[in-house]
């Protein structure tokens, strides 16, 4: 699940987490998004993520819109990062998705 709020002039979104019995939800804003993105990515010369605005960017159509492609945008990376590591063997979400979702502040 993802939803938006608005705390003050920024904008943050929730990412809710859901693995078997332990659900949390994470706060992101969309630089972190872009940070995570550059790290998970680093030699690709363009990214996935929707596309910043100067302006209007906190209109409620456009913040709307952009909260949909995150949450595709996470999605899509991390089934690519889980269906990575199966073929790998390996059973687990690597360290930096991981950590972007705070997997080690509820799941030991």
């Amino acid at each position: 699940m993802f939803s938006a709020i608005d705390k003050c002039i920024l904008q943050v979104y929730l990412i809710k987490v859901c693995i078997d019995a332990y659900t949390w939800t994470v706060e992101r804003r969309y630089r972190e998004f872009e940070a995570f993105d550059l790290k998970r990515f680093e030699d690709r010369k363009k990214s996935f993520l929707p596309p910043k605005k100067l302006v209007g960017n906190m209109d409620p159509e456009f913040l709307n819109e952009r909260r949909i492609e995150l949450e595709k945008y996470i999605r899509a990376v991390v089934e690519l990062d889980l269906w990575l590591q199966k073929k790998r063997k390996r059973y687990s979400l690597p360290m930096l998705i991981a950590r972007f979702l705070d997997f080690h502040e509820y799941v030991s």
